[in-house]
């Protein structure tokens, strides 16, 4: 996977790479994402060098030149593959095979060109009898290579749990085999695995050989491209690098909390994970791309998975409106049977949620991280009650409403499965509408006309409760500057009113244009205010020195 920067790859222009000595080499761009511009936001890369040393440096450059070649074909999958899932559960065998699915159903097609095609297919698990298990569905992400005859083909298996609609949705409990050609890559070690409710679970297999290659972009491009933000340059301590996650077993947390609800500091936390951060500002070390995958991996673990039966998409609040997890409206059914993990702490969904799913999409290019995002992002939504959704807006808008740092990093995961979603994805007008939705709420809500002078939010913060004066959590309303200057910089430029009052916020906080807010830096941090951003009386304060004044008197004085 590879973001550009906008006007980077004009439209109608293509892609191809060069060696250090100007050797060319033929690149197959699956374009996914286009900027507001036209030019190419987001796209999978594929490409096969002749040798391979230690390393090869390659540079991405624009040309005129069409690429040709036909398409890797279904018909080139040699008739000796198959994948294949088994399940046996209290000694009832159920099957689905890659093979079978591809023969007789309809493919999404994922990846098509001369180098490599992928195809998406799923379906029930079944007994030999033809019986399907209500619940439990298996999906193949075949990834065809081309040669001839064809020797390589990547399957990620995916085992689902995630029917948003059918009854009796519960854990199922049984002993799992997946084969690629034959070849066992996944069986638990023979032993029962417990699949929870709304969870899912994927292993990557290879049919022929596994390359040994890790592709390493250039993470500085990356951050001026604006995909991800600009962090500080710093050392990383190996001890760091080498605590991620490099591989995850299915129904596993990897490095994330066992409950999400959990106080204190985590390093999920944070507009992306410290793992995905630690990718970034180590230039792209492996550690931290593997962990960065394991980790968006271990969120199927979570049960917050509702994907609609009819569609075989995450459920939509335009189709259903009245979809809920406080009262389970809507004919949302609640699950049952326990899991191993929380993802739900109370009163706020997303106080501590950690962005899973973009990194790993944005670098991978693979199905299963995109989907990661897209379920988070709707869980979001879905959780809020009728009543609070209609209060903030409509029911089917989406709008989330809760503490102001679950708001923003709701907003967050949902505006960046929305940049991210490829444009022709049947999701991708839907997610992008309910981020508008959610800008356009919060900005006249706050922002226009302005609430404040500070860009300072008094919005269901955790430690005010109602009370006036109240204490105050600057750091929460830091979380929503953070996302909304990310919004814009992913292309939602509606975001930019908001953005601009937010960003008062901090400036005022650090003392302002030349230290002119008469509010000292060394206070910025404070983790609450005693006395919030309302006088005793509710009316809001005027100034960051008046803030100032009355949160530390003595040293203002």
């Amino acid at each position: 996977g590879h973001y550009f920067k906008a006007g980077d790859v004009p439209a109608g222009v293509n892609l191809l790479a060069r060696l250090p000595d100007n050797t060319p080499v033929t690149v197959q761009v699956d374009k996914k994402a286009a900027h507001s511009d036209g030019s190419l936001k987001h796209a999978v890369l594929t490409l096969q060098l002749a040798n391979l040393g230690t390393s090869e440096m390659l540079t991405l450059y624009t040309d005129a030149t069409a690429p040709t070649g036909a398409a890797v074909a279904l018909s080139n999958l040699p008739t000796t593959f198959d994948a294949q899932v088994r399940l046996d559960i209290g000694g009832t065998i159920y099957t689905a095979s890659a093979k079978k699915l591809l023969a007789t159903t309809t493919p999404i097609s994922w990846l098509s060109g001369p180098q490599v095609s992928e195809w998406i297919v799923g379906g029930p698990v079944e007994t030999g009898a033809g019986g399907a298990h209500p619940h439990l569905t298996a999906y193949f992400h075949v990834r065809a290579y081309a040669g001839s005859p064809i020797t390589r083909v990547r399957v990620d298996t995916i085992v689902e749990n995630n029917w948003t609609f059918k009854s009796g949705a519960t854990a199922f409990t049984y002993v799992p085999t997946v084969t690629v050609g034959g070849a066992t890559i996944y069986t638990n070690g023979g032993a029962p695995l417990p699949h929870y409710h709304h969870t899912r679970w994927h292993q990557v297999g290879w049919w022929g050989n596994a390359p040994q290659v890790y592709a390493q972009p250039n993470t500085q491009y990356l951050r001026d491209s604006m995909a991800v933000p600009n962090y500080a340059n710093l050392t990383l301590q190996s001890s760091v690098l080498n605590n991620y996650a490099q591989t995850i077993v299915p129904m596993s947390n990897a490095n994330l909390r066992v409950s999400w609800g959990d106080t204190g500091y985590s390093p999920q936390i944070g507009i992306l994970p410290e793992w995905d951060s630690s990718f970034i500002i180590s230039g792209g070390d492996v550690r931290a791309y593997n962990g960065t995958l394991a980790n968006s991996s271990a969120g199927g673990s979570y049960s917050y998975h509702y994907r609609d039966e009819g569609t075989g998409h995450p459920v939509s609040l335009d189709t259903y409106p009245n979809l809920n997890e406080q009262d389970y409206g809507g004919g949302l059914i609640e699950g049952s049977g326990g899991t191993a993990y929380s993802h739900e702490p109370g009163a706020d969904p997303a106080a501590h949620q950690p962005m899973l799913g973009y990194l790993a999409y944005l670098l991978s290019g693979d199905y299963f991280y995109l989907e990661e995002m897209q379920f988070l992002a709707n869980y979001n939504m879905i959780w809020n009650s009728v009543g609070r959704r209609t209060y903030l807006a409509g029911p089917q808008d989406g709008i989330v409403g809760y503490q102001s740092r679950g708001q923003a990093w709701a907003i967050r995961t949902l505006g960046f499965a929305a940049a991210l979603t490829p444009d022709n994805h049947p999701l991708k007008i839907y997610l992008v509408a309910k981020t508008n939705n959610n800008i356009a709420e919060k900005t006249a809500r706050w922002a226009a006309p302005a609430q404040n002078s500070l860009g300072a939010i008094q919005d269901f913060d955790w430690i005010s409760g109602y009370t006036v004066p109240p204490k105050y959590s600057p750091w929460q309303n830091d979380f929503f500057v953070m996302v909304f200057n990310r919004l814009v910089d992913l292309g939602f430029s509606n975001a930019a009113t908001m953005r601009d009052w937010l960003n008062q916020w901090p400036v005022g906080r650090l003392g302002g244009n030349n230290g002119t807010s008469g509010m000292c830096w060394q206070s910025a941090t404070q983790y609450s205010f005693n006395a919030g951003i309302v006088d005793a009386v509710g009316a809001y304060v005027t100034s960051f020195a008046q803030l100032y004044q009355r949160n530390f008197p003595t040293a203002s004085a």
